[in-house]
């Protein structure tokens, strides 16, 4: 699924007053977020100034229960960008997998991991702002999503406080008892990869989530001929 960004047009605003946030250029959509200590951001290693350079696409990765379509879904109503969910990714084999229990192997991933990236590297041709959630558990797996411009969000918590949360949810296929596999496999992001961790142990809204995410990723030249070098 997705959803598409606001118009772009502006509204010259008359002295005294501010365009609304739905009538700001993409690139000024970006909430006012002021430097708050309950922001649960633990890493963040994209440069300044980055995102004006390049089209932001991001990433919300991390274990099954994690609050990836919760947060992905934030960010892109705050900033009106085009938003996908893995899930609709996958082919119906996988998910059969998934539903029965049974954890899915490098060759179940590659061709999803494929078409999440085609969905991506559209988006960035065509100078289209998105946000798609993704597991992407291994450096490998991110390596097959990774361009400029792309940026991964990990809501990261430990084994305990990730159950907790996947044992809340009704009407998915991925099994509580399957979370164990992930974790067996998870690589957290590097220091040498663009990327914003965020402190689910801190218990964080999905609102402060979303908000910290897009301070910490700074400017964006959403929506207009971004340069293409990494």
């Amino acid at each position: 699924m997705s959803q598409q960004r606001a118009d772009e047009s502006t509204a010259t605003p008359r002295s005294g007053t501010e365009t609304p946030p739905e009538q700001r250029p993409v690139a000024d959509r970006r909430p006012n977020v002021e430097s708050d200590a309950s922001c649960p951001v633990l890493a963040d290693t994209i440069p300044d100034g980055y995102m004006l350079r390049h089209t932001p696409v991001l990433v919300v990765m991390g274990p099954a229960g994690s609050g990836k379509t919760a947060v992905a879904s934030a960010i892109a109503q705050l900033s009106g960008w085009d938003l996908a969910e893995a899930d609709d990714f996958h082919p119906k084999s996988n998910i059969d997998k998934m539903a029965a229990g049974i954890p899915l192997t490098d060759e179940d991933r590659w061709g999803w991991l494929d078409a999440i990236a085609t969905w991506i590297n559209r988006h960035l041709k065509d100078g289209r702002p998105g946000v798609v959630t993704c597991s992407a558990l291994k450096r490998v797996y991110r390596d097959r999503l990774r361009a400029p411009g792309v940026a991964f969000v990990y809501p990261q918590g430990d084994y305990a406080t990730v159950m907790a949360l996947l044992a809340q949810r009704r009407g998915h296929f991925m099994k509580p008892d399957m979370l164990g596999s992930q974790f067996a496999i998870l690589e957290a992001p590097g220091a040498d990869e663009m990327h914003v961790t965020l402190d689910l142990k801190r218990h964080p809204t999905v609102r402060q989530e979303a908000l910290a995410t897009l301070s910490a990723i700074g400017p964006c030249a959403a929506g207009q001929d971004t340069e293409r070098d990494s």
